[in-house]
């Protein structure tokens, strides 16, 4: 075949791997077959796709990512000045921009859904102990408080993207301020107490996730892993305390370490595919 036309069959199925027009491998089948070693040597040294799409870039797209990068820099170094209006206001418009995507995104690439809501749902934390913090009101129940209200809006955002990580840390938060809770409430909370204060929460989530993974298989995961959490909750919460930090909180530990190991071999097959799920 003459190389003007060999050259010619070979630029065209680099174009056909560029758009995805074919698959790679039939790509590769079909440069094997038509390219010499003089057309190798300039495909190698051809620009990739990636590159080309840096160079043919608009000049307007240059110019808005520069705008945003600067805007989003004048944003943070400034950020102290603004009037608590306008830095509530800021940080809301940025995490509601941030869940819109993850909105839009979660049909299509469901991965970077997730990655986006989390990073919405972790500034949406940050930025608000950062402004309390900020403004000298970030007493404990203060705190506690936003943290109540930080759980209650992972778990709308989880439900309403069906994403089931939002969801587990939203309740995770309430079972954290419900600790806070009892700490605050109860004068001394002993080893028994406790247990009392935590195992039937533990059990009724359990009882939850068992009855939900029939017909809800993501809230069902979430519950049981939740009931899971909440299984140690009492000895994390004694332990968490220098001031209670004896022996026998750390043997319950190890104790229910061993029981839940054992129950959850005994049941694994059941359990493996409520969670693969």
């Amino acid at each position: 075949m003459e190389p003007a036309r060999r050259t010619l069959i070979v630029r065209e199925i680099e174009y056909w791997r560029r758009s995805k027009l074919l698959p790679e491998q039939y790509c590769d089948f079909l440069l094997n077959l038509y390219a010499d070693e003089t057309v190798q040597v300039d495909r190698k040294q051809g620009q990739s796709a990636s590159a080309e799409a840096v160079v043919n870039s608009s000049v307007w797209l240059w110019l808005g990512c520069s705008l945003l990068l600067g805007g989003l820099a004048f944003l943070v170094i400034y950020f102290n000045s603004f009037p608590v209006p306008m830095q509530i206001g800021l940080s809301a418009i940025i995490i509601l921009f941030l869940y819109i995507v993850a909105a839009v995104l979660n049909g299509k690439r469901r991965t970077v859904s997730v990655i986006i809501a989390a990073a919405g749902s972790l500034l949406l934390l940050f930025a608000g102990v950062y402004l309390l913090r900020l403004h000298e009101a970030d007493s404990a129940a203060a705190l506690a408080s936003y943290l109540l209200c930080t759980a209650i809006v992972w778990l709308l955002v989880g439900w309403a993207l069906r994403q089931a990580v939002l969801q587990f840390c939203g309740w995770a938060s309430i079972m954290v301020f419900y600790g806070w809770t009892l700490s605050r409430t109860l004068e001394e909370l002993s080893w028994f107490s406790s247990q009392l204060a935590w195992i039937p929460i533990s059990g009724l989530l359990l009882l939850l996730g068992w009855l939900f993974t029939k017909r809800f298989q993501s809230a069902g995961t979430v519950f049981l892993l939740l009931g899971l959490f909440v299984w140690f909750a009492p000895e994390f919460q004694l332990l968490a305390d220098a001031s209670k930090r004896d022996g026998v909180a750390l043997l319950s530990l190890t104790a229910k370490g061993l029981l839940t190991g054992m129950i959850l071999f005994a049941w694994r097959k059941m359990w493996i595919k409520w969670v693969a799920a």
